[in-house]
C-alpha cells in the first residue's frame, strides 16, 4: 500500500478507516524516525477510534465517516492530500456510498495525488469489484491495479488511482494489465497453474 510513496516530501497523508491501524503504523514509523508527515485519519467507529488515539498519540484522528471526508478536511483544515490511503472494503458499499465516497476523496486529493485501496483476488471478478475499478478509471486520470500478492490471506490486490480529475465525463484510463506476485517474485502464470482466476481477471483488463 505505501510502495513508492516517498515521506520525505512530507506531503499530506489521508487514512480512510484505519481500524485497528495495520497501516497507520508506517506512518508511525516514520514519525518515531523524526520524518514529519501530515496526518488524517479518519474512522466511524467510536472503540477503534478511541484505541487509535491511545496507540497512536502523536497521530491525528477524528470520529466520522468518509462520506464527509471532503468537509471534514476543510473542517480541521487539512491541506490538500498527495495521498489517500483506504482500509475500507469499498466494494461492500452501496453504489451511492462508493460513488459518495470517491467523489469526496478526489476533492480532498492534491492535483498529483495518488488513491489507494486493496480488495481481494476471490472477489476480483465480481460484479461489485468492477464497479469499483470503473470508478476509479471514471474519477482519476490514471487508474491501475498491482500485481496479485499470493503471500497476502487472503491472496489481495492494491487498486490505486492518480490525479483526480476535477470534471467528470472524460473517458477514463482502464486498469493496467496485472501480474502475479508470487513466492517474492512477478510471474505470468502458466497454463498449469491453479491461478484460473487471475488468469481470468488479467485477460480482462482492456489495452491502454
Amino acid at each position: 500500500m505505501f510502495e513508492g510513496l516517498c515521506p520525505d516530501t512530507g506531503g499530506p497523508l489521508l487514512e480512510f478507516g484505519p481500524g485497528t491501524g495495520a497501516f497507520t503504523v508506517k506512518v508511525d514509523g516514520w514519525r518515531r524516525k523524526g520524518i514529519r508527515v501530515p496526518y488524517l485519519g479518519i474512522e466511524r467507529d467510536r472503540g477503534l477510534y478511541e484505541r487509535l488515539v491511545r496507540r497512536f498519540p502523536g497521530l491525528d484522528f477524528v470520529l466520522g465517516d468518509v462520506v464527509d471526508a471532503a468537509d471534514i478536511c476543510a473542517e480541521r483544515r487539512f491541506p490538500p492530500a498527495a495521498a489517500v490511503i483506504s482500509g475500507l472494503p469499498l466494494i461492500l458499499m452501496s453504489q451511492s456510498a462508493l460513488a459518495a465516497v470517491l467523489d469526496n476523496t478526489r476533492h480532498c486529493m492534491a492535483p498529483l495525488g495518488v488513491f489507494r485501496a486493496f480488495s481481494y483476488l476471490h472477489c476480483y471478478r465480481t460484479q461489485r469489484a468492477s464497479r469499483l475499478r470503473h470508478h476509479l478509471a471514471e474519477l482519476f486520470e490514471d487508474s491501475r491495479a498491482s500485481a496479485f500478492v499470493f503471500s497476502n490471506v487472503p491472496p489481495a490486490v492494491v487498486l490505486e488511482g492518480r490525479r483526480p480529475r476535477r470534471t467528470i465525463g472524460a473517458p477514463g484510463v482502464r486498469c493496467r494489465s496485472i501480474r502475479v506476485r508470487l513466492a517474492g517474485r512477478d510471474t505470468w502464470p502458466s497454463q498449469g497453474d491453479s491461478t484460473g482466476l487471475a488468469r481470468a481477471a488479467m485477460a480482462e483488463q482492456p489495452e491502454r
